[in-house]
């Protein structure tokens, strides 16, 4: 490994820089997003609904606190308001949060993504003009072993970006799809939620 550092170049201690950054990034945002974030089970949220039906909202607050996943919170502020409208607003500002933290550092695996095959491409322009010049500083006693070398030494660069890159942009399209879907499934589970909030204020005033 440090064999490989040492014969690509100096950029190759950039490229491993940020596929550090980029490792720990991966490793965090996989925990947060696929481990830490769930939504509320199907079984608790029926449960839920029940004790919304039955007028037990204290109840259905208890339920929420007990689950420790970030779903919970964004439902729990539904039932602090008093109307559908405010109801909404209230869904919307926790779920923006909610989605905004998911999102937090994505950023960085693509502009890793970006530029690391442009790092690893720079390097190799630059090994290849360091080895041109040592061919034309050799003049016609160059031997063709110098040039095959210095070229190869100069792709390392360029390998090591592409390689980087991959599974950065990789790892970054695969959570984003995930938020996605978390998304989703938060706006479906809060608007059923505000629907039946609304149902029961509506067959409230009808009697």
């Amino acid at each position: 490994m440090i064999e490989l550092l040492e014969q690509g170049g100096w950029m190759m201690y950039p490229l491993l820089a940020i596929s550090i950054v980029a490792l720990g990034v991966i490793i965090e945002r996989v925990y947060t997003i696929l481990i830490r974030t769930r939504p509320v089970d199907r079984d608790s949220l029926r449960q839920l609904f029940a004790l919304i039906e039955a007028r037990k909202d204290g109840d259905a607050r208890t339920l929420l606190k007990q689950h420790s996943n970030s779903f919970a919170p964004v439902l729990g502020s539904i039932l602090n308001e008093p109307d559908e409208a405010h109801q909404e607003k209230a869904a919307g500002y926790a779920g923006d949060e909610l989605l905004f933290g998911l999102q937090r550092r994505l950023s960085i695996l693509s502009a890793v993504g970006t530029l690391a095959p442009l790092m690893g491409l720079l390097g190799t322009v630059l090994g290849m003009i360091e080895v041109f010049g040592e061919v034309a500083a050799l003049g016609e006693t160059g031997d063709a072993s110098v040039l095959a070398g210095g070229i190869w030494e100069a792709l390392l660069t360029t390998a090591a970006g592409m390689s980087i890159a991959i599974p950065a942009l990789a790892v970054y399209h695969y959570l984003h799809r995930h938020i996605a879907e978390l998304a989703h499934t938060l706006q479906h589970d809060a608007g059923a939620l505000i629907a039946l909030l609304s149902k029961r204020t509506v067959g409230r005033n009808e009697q």
